[in-house]
């Protein structure tokens, strides 16, 4: 059995067809794994990168809620002391309010140990170091009225709204330093 010319190149034909289907599939193959690979880093460095932002934004609010919460006990405690200072004086139009208790200092020293830049805390030091100071002048003023303890009392109210103004702006600027300034 002999094999013509024509068997030849129909055999030369289908086997170079053969060939090239094999090797456009394993082309194809190699391309789609690849770009199936690519898909799954890139899907892992988004979710990576969807993971960070959101710890970030935790982070921020946590920040956040603290700043508050340490501006909002600043501000109860400048309430009583005004009141306290205007009710010495004789002014007393309105219920006493009451100063933030222990736990809320404890709270608040807490929350500026987690959440405070050095100065913060500096500043927060300062801050309690002028109340302590109000709260000795308001209880000598209560126990004797004179001249001498009236004019304590108003520099310790005022050294207690100097610390209060320069923590508060502290508090404003890391804020606005975590969240990059966009506050």
């Amino acid at each position: 059995m002999s094999v013509s010319p024509v068997e030849w190149a129909a055999l030369i034909g289908v086997g170079g067809a053969v060939a090239g289907a094999m090797v456009g599939g394993v082309i194809t193959f190699r391309v789609t794994d690849r770009q199936v690979r690519a898909a799954a880093t890139e899907g892992a460095l988004q979710r990576d990168h969807e993971r960070d932002m959101a710890r970030e934004q935790r982070e921020q609010d946590r920040k956040a809620d603290a700043f508050l919460r340490i501006m909002t006990f600043t501000a109860g405690m400048d309430l009583w002391a005004r009141w306290k200072i205007g009710a010495l004086n004789g002014h007393r139009d309105t219920p006493e309010p009451q100063p933030p208790p222990p736990a809320e200092i404890m709270t608040t020293t807490a929350l500026s140990n987690l959440y405070l830049s050095s100065a913060g805390e500096r500043l927060l030091k300062d801050y309690f170091d002028a109340r302590t100071n109000l709260s000795n002048a308001i209880g000598a003023w209560e126990k004797v009225v004179n001249p001498a303890n009236v004019l304590a009392g108003l520099k310790a109210l005022e050294s207690l709204g100097e610390a209060t103004q320069a923590l508060r702006e502290q508090l404003r600027a890391e804020l606005e330093a975590t969240r990059g300034g966009d506050t």
